[in-house]
């Protein structure tokens, strides 16, 4: 598992021509929401790392995300499409149709990613089930 992490990360150096969030990201705090089960609700501080590599052309790619709990198992998103833009009160969120690869049930996922004016980059997974929310993205 690691090493696909590792080849992850190195494509993500490798790829100067990719979309702008191409690259290995560090968050520190988390959320997350299951829409069925309150009781599963959480804010975590703790380091995820997150590798994202998405074509020019911002429809092919992989989101990869290592959660501390689970350091063995990746969470890999692969994209399958650019849904589009969209500004609203200052944060410009980028919209992605993505296929969860770690998951049996291959339920589709949007992933956005969230710009505000100060160039302040926050990543959310949203499906039908439940959503989780990576604040503050550093860039490694």
């Amino acid at each position: 598992m690691k090493k696909i992490l590792l080849l992850i990360f190195t494509l993500c150096h490798l790829a100067g021509i990719a979309q702008n969030f191409t690259g290995d990201y560090r968050s520190y705090k988390t959320s997350f929401e299951d829409f069925t089960s309150a009781e599963n609700n959480f804010i975590e501080e703790s380091e995820f790392r997150i590798a994202v590599l998405i074509d020019e052309n911002q429809t092919e790619g992989s989101i990869a995300i290592q959660d501390p709990r689970m350091p063995d198992k990746l969470l890999i998103y692969e994209v399958v499409d650019f849904l589009g833009k969209l500004k609203d009160k200052g944060i410009t969120n980028y919209l992605y149709k993505c296929i969860p690869q770690h998951l049996d049930n291959r339920i589709e996922t949007i992933l956005t990613f969230n710009l505000n004016t100060k160039n302040e980059l926050s990543l959310m997974v949203y499906d039908q089930k439940s959503s989780q929310y990576f604040f503050d993205l550093e860039k490694k």
